[in-house]
């Protein structure tokens, strides 16, 4: 019971008691700053690049463009269907072909 306690806190992780091994490296305050300058950046750049793929997302993904687009495969669907069992129905007529005279069921 403890030893189940004991894994489900995070601070108790196996890759954290590895990287507790290894020593973080020092940073002064200079290359400090220039990481949060460049961090801000490119969260910045990211947020943009999220707006317009939520826009382009908006635009591909309208409700009414994605019914058409459903529409339309079935129709192709149900097309390609019905071709399939019009080739059957004439496959099983031309196997019933009989003369006049042939016997075509069991009598008396």
């Amino acid at each position: 019971m403890q030893d189940r306690k004991r894994a489900r806190k995070p601070w108790n992780a196996p890759w954290r008691r590895r990287a507790s091994n290894y020593p973080m490296p020092e940073f002064s305050a200079e290359q400090g700053e220039a990481f949060k300058k460049f961090m801000r950046r490119d969260l910045e750049q990211t947020a943009q690049d999220m707006k317009v793929l939520g826009q382009e997302a908006k635009e591909h993904l309208h409700p009414a463009r994605l019914g058409a687009g459903a529409l339309s495969s079935i129709a192709r669907l149900l097309e390609a269907t019905g071709l399939a069992l019009q080739f059957l129905s004439r496959k099983a007529e031309d196997a019933l072909h009989y003369n006049t005279g042939d016997i075509t069921a069991a009598g008396r």
